[in-house]
C-alpha cells in the first residue's frame, strides 16, 4: 500500500539534520542548522523551543523515561563539540559535557549512562581516531573513554535489544561491537583487505542477532551475524545512504539516501 502523509510540521526550521521520537510517541525531537532544539507534539503538531545550542546539531536521543533529551552540537572554527542534557520539562540544559566532535549519542536502557560517539578532531581529517565516551547521566563524570585507531569517525551508534552491547557505524571501516559492561570490543568485523566497506549508518535488528549498515561510499545495505561476523548485501541504493531503520517485526528495513528517497526493504536471514 502506498504511505500517506499524516501530518507535516512547520515549516521554519533550517536544514533539520536529526530526529528522535520520545519514549510514549507523543513527542518529536528535532535539531539542525539553525542550532535550535524543538519539540513538536505528535497529535497536533504544536512546537516549543526547548534549548539554542553554539553549533550545528548533529544529534539527539531521549531518555529512556523521557524526562531527558540528550545533543550533541558541534562548531567547527575553531573546533569544539558540546553534549547537552536537556530537561524536558523545564528547558535547562543540565549538563555540558565533553569536547570532541559529536556525531552521535544514545542513553543506556536503565538511562544512567550516556554514550556518546565521533572524532578527536575534523571528521573530514582520515588520519585521526574515533573516540567513544561513557558518561555519567546524572553527575556528568567521564566513566570510559576508548580511541579507535585508525578507524576515523564514529557515525552512529546502536544499542542491542538487551541492552548489553552497542554498535558503533565507522566512517571508512566495518562495524564494531563494544561490551557495555568491560567497555572491550568484542567483534570488529573482518572483511577482505581489498574491500571498501564502510558502515556510516547503522542500526541493530529485533532479534539482537543482526546489524543493518549503510555505506556512504559503495551506497550498499549490509546485513551483519554479530555471532559469526559474517555479512550480505541486501541491496543497492541509488545514492549515498544516510539512516536506516529496523520495523518492530525485524522483517523490513528502512532506508534513507541522498536521493531524497525512502526505500522498504524485505529482510530475509
Amino acid at each position: 500500500a502506498a504511505g500517506r502523509e499524516v501530518r507535516k510540521f512547520g515549516g521554519d526550521a533550517k536544514y533539520i539534520s536529526c530526529l528522535a521520537l520520545s519514549p510514549d510517541g507523543q513527542t518529536l525531537a528535532s535539531g539542525g542548522r539553525d542550532k535550535l532544539i524543538t519539540l513538536w507534539n505528535i497529535q497536533t503538531g504544536q512546537s516549543r523551543v526547548l534549548g539554542k545550542c553554539d553549533g550545528f546539531v548533529y544529534c539527539l536521543a531521549f531518555s529512556p523515561d523521557g524526562k531527558q533529551l540528550a545533543s550533541g552540537d558541534n562548531v567547527q572554527d575553531p573546533l569544539r563539540g558540546a553534549i547537552r542534557l536537556w530537561s524536558i520539562e523545564t528547558g535547562k540544559s543540565q549538563f555540558l559535557l565533553g569536547s570532541h566532535f559529536v556525531c552521535a549519542v544514545i542513553f543506556t536502557a536503565d538511562g544512567k549512562r550516556l554514550i556518546s560517539g565521533g572524532t578527536a578532531s575534523i571528521p573530514e581529517r582520515n588520519d585521526v581516531g574515533g573516540v567513544i565516551y561513557v558518561w555519567d547521566a546524572q553527575t556528568g563524570r567521564t566513566l570510559d573513554r576508548k580511541t579507535l585507531e585508525h578507524m576515523n569517525v564514529v557515525r552512529s551508534l546502536a544499542l542491542s535489544p538487551d541492552g548489553s552491547k552497542i554498535a558503533c557505524g565507522l566512517s571508512n571501516s566495518p562495524p564494531i561491537l563494544l561490551d557495555l559492561l568491560d567497555g572491550n570490543i568484542l567483534r570488529p568485523f573482518s572483511v577482505s583487505p581489498s574491500s571498501d566497506v564502510r558502515s556510516e549508518n547503522i542500526a541493530f535488528a529485533p532479534n539482537g542477532r543482526h546489524l543493518a549498515t549503510g555505506s556512504w561510499g559503495d551506497q550498499a545495505v549490509r546485513i551483519w551475524d554479530i555471532t559469526t561476523g559474517q555479512y550480505w548485501v541486501l541491496g543497492y541504493s541509488s545514492a549515498s545512504v544516510q539512516s536506516v531503520a529496523f520495523s518492530p517485526s525485524g522483517d523490513t528495513l528502512a532506508v534513507g539516501d541522498n536521493s531524497n528517497e525512502i526505500r522498504l526493504w524485505q529482510v530475509s536471514a
